[in-house]
């Protein structure tokens, strides 16, 4: 009776690390005349799910598709444990339903209420609800924080001690705690920016800065920004493209010539070099479609962050993390991220914000970007649209995404430094600074760290190699696509930046 749903309903909720006895509910509610077999699989998951309710506030997460746990670890008591028990409950690729029926009988005898009380008694005030259940050997524990931005550190310190006197456990009990975290500080860019743009704005020029706009400053993790500033309505601003052109680039010199923070001028931007941070200077002359839609974007985040405080750090937090494996800002930069993160769940706890973003498989999406509503693409783009106008993102190469997705899929199964790079995982690595096993290349002039991404965009040096560069680590990470490029590249790029310390990883290049 209703066999099919019964796995259907089971295998969802294993996905889950839910047990509970679903074929006793579901005939239950059969001879009630509740459910039938004329009904669908989701009808009937829907009724299931608002009778479990009753019995746990996890199940009414459950139904309303919302994420279930700011944190979940396991605790492994090895008297309960057995040689037999050594697999995880919870594989879903190869869902065995005997599996998991043996699981809930298991469930049922054991103290995982009991536990789940007494959780709940330890993290009083801290906690929206526990949920425990035990299978394999293991308990299961998943926490729903009371306050979304409550410390992980702290919590999993304060259930550490506090179990140790809890009878239920044996003297043999160890938690193993699996939860990834990026410490992440406050960002102080938006005061560093609007110190500058007072400085610009000081600047005696023709025509005088009369607006100016730093899209998504508060989720910027890079020291290189955009800003674009408006300038004062003039009859005598030309109308020919080209003329508009040439009349920008005479503002971007005398802005050059007049600021005392001048670093960088060309004819399409001046870069002014403040407190450390690069700040790109560019007129826009007037509003087009894209900068509308990218505008609307982060007033819609600057709203939805009131209700989610962390979100902003939580997407800088992933930035960071990009960052120091060389995705960002090279090959994903700010809007991309943001534009992800927002894809996303809203999740206000860092830990399980960035493990939603180390699962995400990077499906096409389409977001509109005054209600931050998210459908699939039926492109294989990221749309971004408002109304009927749209604008369109592209991934990066396939191999890039490729590289990325495995990266986040060994780092949130391994014990492994988040936010350092495996630089045996390139056909060449340069530093500015010494490290272990790099080699010094002696050359004379002083060392700038600061890369030319010119110089990696350049078509022929782009076509020989993908280039991965952590701000973070100040490192060059390099895999090039033929064998014969590495060590010609390599030098190419001794020659024309300020790197010093090299490693290579061709067995056959080595000396």
């Amino acid at each position: 009776m209703l066999s099919l749903q019964k796995k259907t309903i089971k295998k969802k909720l294993c996905k889950k690390k839910i047990l509970t006895d679903v074929d006793s509910l579901i005939e239950k509610l059969y001879s009630e005349d509740k459910i039938n077999e004329f009904m669908t699989t989701d009808t009937i998951y829907t009724i299931v799910m608002i009778n479990l309710s009753n019995k746990h506030p996890v199940f009414k997460r459950l139904m309303n598709n919302k994420y279930l746990f700011d944190l979940e670890f396991e605790i492994v008591d090895n008297k309960l444990s057995t040689s037999n028990n050594k697999s995880s409950p919870y594989e879903v690729v190869d869902f065995d339903e005997d599996e998991y029926n043996k699981h809930v009988e298991e469930d049922s005898k054991s103290a995982s209420f009991e536990l789940q009380l007494k959780i709940g008694e330890i993290l009083n005030g801290k906690c929206e609800y526990v949920y425990v259940c035990f299978a394999a050997g293991k308990f299961y524990v998943g926490v729903k924080y009371l306050n979304t931005l409550e410390d992980y550190i702290s919590v999993s310190k304060i259930l550490k001690e506090s179990l140790k006197s809890c009878d239920i456990l044996s003297e043999e009990y160890r938690c193993v705690f699996n939860e990834k975290n990026i410490e992440i500080k406050k960002s102080n860019l938006r005061i560093i920016y609007e110190e500058l743009i007072a400085h610009v704005k000081a600047i005696k020029m023709p025509l005088g800065v009369v607006d100016d706009e730093c899209l998504g400053i508060d989720t910027i993790y890079s020291d290189f920004v955009d800003v674009y500033i408006q300038l004062e309505y003039s009859d005598k601003w030309p109308k020919d493209s080209h003329a508009v052109g040439y009349a920008k680039t005479a503002f971007y010199c005398e802005i050059y010539k007049r600021s005392k923070f001048r670093h960088f001028v060309d004819e399409d931007c001046v870069v002014l070099k403040y407190k450390n941070v690069f700040f790109k200077i560019l007129i826009l002359e007037e509003m087009k479609i894209d900068f509308v839609i990218k505008k609307s974007l982060y007033r819609s985040l600057d709203s939805v962050s009131r209700s989610y405080p962390n979100l902003k750090n939580n997407i800088r937090m992933v930035k960071k993390y990009l960052s120091s494996h060389g995705y960002y800002p090279f090959y994903l930069n700010d809007l991309f991220v943001d534009v992800i993160c927002l894809c996303l769940e809203k999740i206000d706890c860092p830990s399980r914000f960035l493990r939603e973003f180390l699962e995400y498989n990077f499906d096409f999406k389409k977001l509109n970007v005054e209600t931050l509503e998210v459908q699939d693409s039926s492109v294989k783009r990221f749309c971004l649209y408002k109304k009927l106008d749209n604008i369109f993102l592209d991934l990066p190469e396939s191999i890039v995404v490729k590289r990325l997705k495995m990266l986040n899929r060994l780092l949130l199964g391994g014990p492994y430094d988040l936010c350092y790079p495996n630089c045996y995982d390139y056909d060449f690595c340069l530093s500015y600074f010494p490290r272990e096993n790099f080699n010094i290349f002696e050359k004379e002039g002083l060392i700038c760290q600061f890369l030319d991404y010119k110089i990696l965009e350049k078509k022929e040096v782009k076509k020989r190699a993908y280039f991965y560069y952590s701000e973070a680590h100040k490192m060059l990470m390099v895999k090039c696509r033929k064998e014969n490029d590495v060590i010609p590249l390599m030098y190419y790029l001794l020659s024309v930046t300020s790197f010093k310390y090299i490693l290579t990883n061709c067995e056959k290049h080595r000396k």
